[in-house]
């Protein structure tokens, strides 16, 4: 902008000595009626400095918000990274790594990284990767859809990342009631959570998701990492 103003200043002086130049009566040519004074110089000079502090300010307006959105984006999902023991959470700070880090949190099949180049389809991917990520924090699903929702979808990921884990699985199927007995091993609660963590981890081994993966979700969950391995035993044979 500064440049176009300048242009066009030198545009108008050049027009005006050519003018001069056509008009003046040389006869009766007195040089001081024409000579430029300090003052109008310095006054183009501060002009120009003032234009010069209004872009600056509006650029630092709109670009030092969306510096803090991406420090703080970042700093969100190395943390979740990192709470979840996924490798690398320092990808978190790359682009296009920061995507590959999501899906590696998620837990998902490799082939839905293909699909984030695909328009549109790119954001139902993004939304599951926050589904699931939501999943290993403990959290319910639906905060990943919450991702769509301006505004809100600044809040998720600091939830997400620096919020107290919650203990508690949702499963569709409502546990079966087992009677506590002198020859079975577990509590009542142990054996509530047993069935919980077996329905878990059907439903993810169903869905086509790893079993260390689900293992790992379960452990960071809080869970006896014993009461999880007779978990998955009781989901494989089920």
């Amino acid at each position: 902008m500064k440049k176009i103003l300048l242009s066009i200043i030198l545009s108008m002086l050049i027009l005006s000595q050519v003018t001069f130049a056509q008009d003046v009566d040389f006869d009766n040519f007195n040089p001081e009626d024409f000579v430029a004074t300090q003052t109008d110089n310095v006054g183009l000079d501060q002009a120009l400095g003032v234009l010069s502090l209004i872009f600056g300010a509006l650029g630092l307006i709109v670009i030092l918000p969306i510096i803090g959105l991406y420090v703080y984006f970042a700093l969100a999902l190395s943390t979740i990274a990192k709470k979840t023991n996924t490798e690398n959470p320092w990808f978190a700070w790359i682009p296009i790594l920061n995507v590959i880090l999501m899906w590696k949190i998620s837990g998902m099949r490799w082939w839905t990284l293909l699909l984030i180049l695909v328009p549109i389809v790119n954001i139902v991917i993004v939304i599951m990767y926050w589904m699931k990520i939501a999943e290993k924090r403990g959290k319910p699903s639906w905060m990943g859809i919450l991702m769509i929702v301006p505004i809100i979808n600044f809040v998720i990921p600091g939830v997400l990342a620096w919020s107290n884990e919650e203990n508690k699985l949702e499963t569709r199927n409502k546990p079966n009631d087992v009677q506590p007995t002198e020859n079975n091993m577990l509590t009542l609660q142990e054996q509530e959570k047993l069935n919980k963590m077996a329905d878990y981890v059907k439903q993810n081994l169903s869905q086509g998701y790893d079993i260390n993966n689900i293992k790992t979700s379960l452990i960071d969950q809080g869970f006896d990492p014993k009461l999880i391995e007779k978990a998955i035993l009781k989901a494989q044979s089920s």
